[in-house]
Protein backbone atom coordinates (compact mmCIF):
# COMPACT_ATOMS: atom_id res chain seq x y z
CA UNK A 1 0.00 0.00 0.00
CA UNK A 2 1.53 3.50 -1.03
CA UNK A 3 -0.18 5.20 1.51
CA UNK A 4 -0.08 4.24 5.30
CA UNK A 5 -3.50 4.28 7.21
CA UNK A 6 -3.80 7.17 9.20
CA UNK A 7 -5.76 10.37 10.07
CA UNK A 8 -4.36 12.24 7.02
CA UNK A 9 -4.73 9.38 4.34
CA UNK A 10 -8.52 9.04 5.50
CA UNK A 11 -8.44 13.15 5.06
CA UNK A 12 -7.19 13.08 1.76
CA UNK A 13 -9.72 9.98 0.59
CA UNK A 14 -12.42 12.35 2.20
CA UNK A 15 -11.73 14.90 0.09
CA UNK A 16 -10.73 13.13 -3.24
CA UNK A 17 -13.69 11.07 -3.22
CA UNK A 18 -16.23 14.91 -2.62
CA UNK A 19 -14.92 16.01 -5.61
CA UNK A 20 -14.91 13.34 -7.61
CA UNK A 21 -18.81 13.96 -7.51
CA UNK A 22 -19.71 17.39 -6.99
CA UNK A 23 -20.54 19.73 -9.63
CA UNK A 24 -18.82 23.34 -9.21
CA UNK A 25 -20.44 26.33 -10.99
CA UNK A 26 -18.25 27.40 -13.55
CA UNK A 27 -16.75 30.79 -12.25
CA UNK A 28 -14.54 28.60 -10.02
CA UNK A 29 -11.33 28.39 -9.89
CA UNK A 30 -10.01 24.74 -9.96
CA UNK A 31 -6.69 22.76 -10.91
CA UNK A 32 -6.03 19.50 -11.64
CA UNK A 33 -4.68 17.34 -9.18
CA UNK A 34 -2.85 13.71 -9.41
CA UNK A 35 -4.65 11.73 -6.67
CA UNK A 36 -1.47 9.00 -6.56
CA UNK A 37 1.20 11.59 -7.46
CA UNK A 38 3.47 10.71 -10.78
CA UNK A 39 6.09 10.67 -8.47
CA UNK A 40 4.71 7.76 -6.54
CA UNK A 41 3.75 5.81 -9.80
CA UNK A 42 0.80 7.57 -10.43
CA UNK A 43 -0.01 8.73 -13.91
CA UNK A 44 -2.08 10.70 -16.37
CA UNK A 45 -5.35 8.63 -17.23
CA UNK A 46 -8.86 10.07 -16.21
CA UNK A 47 -9.38 7.99 -13.09
CA UNK A 48 -5.89 9.75 -11.83
CA UNK A 49 -7.19 13.07 -11.90
CA UNK A 50 -9.00 15.19 -10.33
CA UNK A 51 -10.19 18.87 -10.07
CA UNK A 52 -9.56 20.39 -6.59
CA UNK A 53 -9.94 24.06 -5.74
CA UNK A 54 -6.47 25.95 -4.32
CA UNK A 55 -7.49 25.42 -0.94
CA UNK A 56 -7.89 21.93 -1.15
CA UNK A 57 -5.19 21.17 -3.78
CA UNK A 58 -3.03 22.87 -1.33
CA UNK A 59 -4.33 21.05 1.52
CA UNK A 60 -4.22 17.57 0.04
CA UNK A 61 -0.09 18.43 -1.09
CA UNK A 62 0.47 19.19 2.66
CA UNK A 63 -1.76 15.84 3.90
CA UNK A 64 0.40 14.02 1.31
CA UNK A 65 3.77 14.64 3.00
CA UNK A 66 2.26 12.72 6.67
CA UNK A 67 0.82 9.79 4.18
CA UNK A 68 4.11 8.55 3.38
CA UNK A 69 7.64 7.87 5.05
CA UNK A 70 11.08 7.97 3.64
CA UNK A 71 12.39 8.46 0.43
CA UNK A 72 8.45 9.02 -0.49
CA UNK A 73 8.29 11.84 1.99
CA UNK A 74 11.25 13.68 1.00
CA UNK A 75 9.52 13.67 -2.76
CA UNK A 76 6.10 14.69 -1.32
CA UNK A 77 7.91 17.70 1.08
CA UNK A 78 9.65 18.78 -2.33
CA UNK A 79 6.23 19.31 -4.00
CA UNK A 80 4.46 21.20 -0.98
CA UNK A 81 7.28 23.32 -0.97
CA UNK A 82 6.87 24.25 -4.36
CA UNK A 83 2.72 24.66 -3.67
CA UNK A 84 4.36 27.12 -1.30
CA UNK A 85 6.46 28.89 -3.39
CA UNK A 86 6.16 28.94 -7.25
CA UNK A 87 2.77 29.40 -9.85
CA UNK A 88 2.60 29.56 -13.28
CA UNK A 89 0.55 31.70 -15.71
CA UNK A 90 -3.13 31.80 -15.22
CA UNK A 91 -2.41 29.68 -11.41
CA UNK A 92 -4.21 31.29 -8.12
CA UNK A 93 -1.74 29.67 -5.53
CA UNK A 94 -3.94 29.08 -2.07
CA UNK A 95 -2.34 32.01 0.13
CA UNK A 96 -1.39 30.48 3.82
CA UNK A 97 -1.01 32.50 6.87
CA UNK A 98 2.36 33.29 8.63
CA UNK A 99 1.64 30.62 11.39
CA UNK A 100 1.26 27.81 8.82
CA UNK A 101 4.07 28.98 6.84
CA UNK A 102 6.52 28.76 9.51
CA UNK A 103 5.07 25.57 10.66
CA UNK A 104 5.20 24.05 7.36
CA UNK A 105 8.95 25.72 6.29
CA UNK A 106 10.35 24.04 9.95
CA UNK A 107 8.84 20.31 9.31
CA UNK A 108 9.73 20.72 5.52
CA UNK A 109 13.01 21.74 6.05
CA UNK A 110 13.75 19.13 8.53
CA UNK A 111 12.77 16.28 6.15
CA UNK A 112 14.57 17.95 3.35
CA UNK A 113 17.78 18.53 5.47
CA UNK A 114 19.93 15.37 4.73
CA UNK A 115 18.71 14.48 1.17
CA UNK A 116 21.34 13.90 -1.22
CA UNK A 117 21.39 15.02 -5.12
CA UNK A 118 21.74 12.22 -7.67
CA UNK A 119 23.48 12.53 -10.93
CA UNK A 120 20.14 11.42 -12.72
CA UNK A 121 18.29 14.29 -10.36
CA UNK A 122 20.93 17.45 -10.88
CA UNK A 123 20.21 16.77 -14.79
CA UNK A 124 16.29 16.85 -14.63
CA UNK A 125 17.11 20.20 -12.19
CA UNK A 126 19.50 21.43 -15.27
CA UNK A 127 16.47 21.07 -18.25
CA UNK A 128 13.97 21.96 -15.80
CA UNK A 129 16.23 25.86 -15.37
CA UNK A 130 17.11 25.65 -18.77
CA UNK A 131 13.07 25.68 -20.53
CA UNK A 132 12.07 28.01 -17.91
CA UNK A 133 14.93 30.13 -18.95
CA UNK A 134 13.97 29.84 -22.52
CA UNK A 135 10.53 30.39 -21.74
CA UNK A 136 11.04 33.58 -19.95
CA UNK A 137 10.14 37.12 -21.67
CA UNK A 138 12.33 40.26 -21.43
CA UNK A 139 10.49 41.39 -18.22
CA UNK A 140 10.98 38.52 -16.40
CA UNK A 141 14.57 38.35 -17.15
CA UNK A 142 14.88 42.35 -16.36
CA UNK A 143 13.13 41.78 -12.79
CA UNK A 144 15.21 38.20 -11.87
CA UNK A 145 18.42 39.81 -12.89
CA UNK A 146 17.48 42.75 -10.48
CA UNK A 147 16.69 40.88 -7.70
CA UNK A 148 20.00 39.00 -7.92
CA UNK A 149 21.93 42.65 -8.04
CA UNK A 150 19.63 44.07 -5.32
CA UNK A 151 20.88 40.86 -3.16
CA UNK A 152 24.62 40.44 -3.97
CA UNK A 153 24.50 44.18 -2.38
CA UNK A 154 22.59 43.49 0.56
CA UNK A 155 25.57 40.55 0.97
CA UNK A 156 28.28 42.84 0.12
CA UNK A 157 31.19 42.54 2.70
CA UNK A 158 29.21 39.44 4.25
CA UNK A 159 31.73 36.64 5.73
CA UNK A 160 29.89 33.44 4.72
CA UNK A 161 31.92 30.13 5.52
CA UNK A 162 31.49 27.05 2.90
CA UNK A 163 28.64 24.59 3.76
CA UNK A 164 28.67 20.88 2.33
CA UNK A 165 26.49 17.78 2.75
CA UNK A 166 23.52 18.45 5.75
CA UNK A 167 24.66 21.87 6.37
CA UNK A 168 23.65 23.15 2.72
CA UNK A 169 20.85 20.67 2.29
CA UNK A 170 18.95 23.13 -0.27
CA UNK A 171 21.87 22.14 -2.65
CA UNK A 172 22.87 18.95 -1.00
CA UNK A 173 26.81 17.85 -1.01
CA UNK A 174 29.09 20.85 -1.94
CA UNK A 175 32.23 20.67 -4.08
CA UNK A 176 34.76 21.73 -1.19
CA UNK A 177 38.00 20.06 -1.07
CA UNK A 178 38.35 16.43 -2.47
CA UNK A 179 35.18 17.00 -3.64
CA UNK A 180 36.27 19.71 -6.14
CA UNK A 181 36.69 18.34 -9.61
CA UNK A 182 39.67 20.83 -9.80
CA UNK A 183 41.35 20.15 -6.59
CA UNK A 184 44.90 19.38 -6.50
CA UNK A 185 45.23 20.57 -10.29
CA UNK A 186 47.38 23.43 -11.52
CA UNK A 187 46.73 26.01 -14.24
CA UNK A 188 49.39 25.51 -17.31
CA UNK A 189 52.02 28.19 -17.80
CA UNK A 190 50.44 29.30 -21.09
CA UNK A 191 47.03 29.73 -19.52
CA UNK A 192 49.00 31.58 -16.38
CA UNK A 193 50.28 34.07 -19.26
CA UNK A 194 46.45 34.47 -20.77
CA UNK A 195 45.35 35.34 -17.03
CA UNK A 196 48.30 37.57 -16.52
CA UNK A 197 46.95 39.68 -19.44
CA UNK A 198 45.37 43.66 -18.79
CA UNK A 199 41.98 43.19 -19.78
CA UNK A 200 40.74 45.70 -22.39
CA UNK A 201 39.20 48.85 -20.72
CA UNK A 202 35.56 49.57 -22.00
CA UNK A 203 32.92 52.19 -21.16
CA UNK A 204 29.28 51.81 -20.85
CA UNK A 205 26.87 54.03 -22.17
CA UNK A 206 24.18 53.83 -20.14
CA UNK A 207 25.73 54.35 -16.66
CA UNK A 208 29.38 55.42 -17.61
CA UNK A 209 31.11 52.57 -15.97
CA UNK A 210 34.55 51.52 -17.20
CA UNK A 211 34.77 47.81 -17.25
CA UNK A 212 37.85 45.28 -17.45
CA UNK A 213 37.41 42.72 -19.80
CA UNK A 214 34.53 41.98 -23.01
CA UNK A 215 33.22 39.41 -21.29
CA UNK A 216 32.45 40.73 -18.14
CA UNK A 217 31.15 43.55 -20.29
CA UNK A 218 28.67 41.72 -22.25
CA UNK A 219 27.82 40.41 -18.54
CA UNK A 220 26.44 43.79 -16.82
CA UNK A 221 26.66 46.52 -19.26
CA UNK A 222 25.44 47.26 -22.47
CA UNK A 223 22.06 45.74 -23.23
CA UNK A 224 22.29 44.34 -19.68
CA UNK A 225 22.98 47.48 -17.48
CA UNK A 226 20.82 47.97 -14.44
CA UNK A 227 20.20 51.44 -15.74
CA UNK A 228 18.41 49.76 -18.67
CA UNK A 229 17.07 47.46 -16.82
CA UNK A 230 15.01 49.85 -14.42
CA UNK A 231 13.93 51.53 -17.08
CA UNK A 232 12.34 48.33 -18.96
CA UNK A 233 11.09 46.72 -15.24
CA UNK A 234 8.97 50.39 -14.84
Amino acid sequence: MIFNDSKYTRWYNQIIERAKFRVLPQDVYTEKHHIIPRSLGGDNSIDNLVKLTAREHFVCHWLLTKMVDGAEQKKMAYACKMMMHSHGDGQQRYRINSSVYESLKQKLNTILKNRVFTDSWREKLKVSAQRRAQNEGPKQKAIRRANRISGNKKRKGEKRPGQTGCNNHFYGKGFLGTDNPFYGKTHTEETLKKLRVPKPKIKCNHCGSIVGGESNFKRWHGDNCKSVIGEQIA
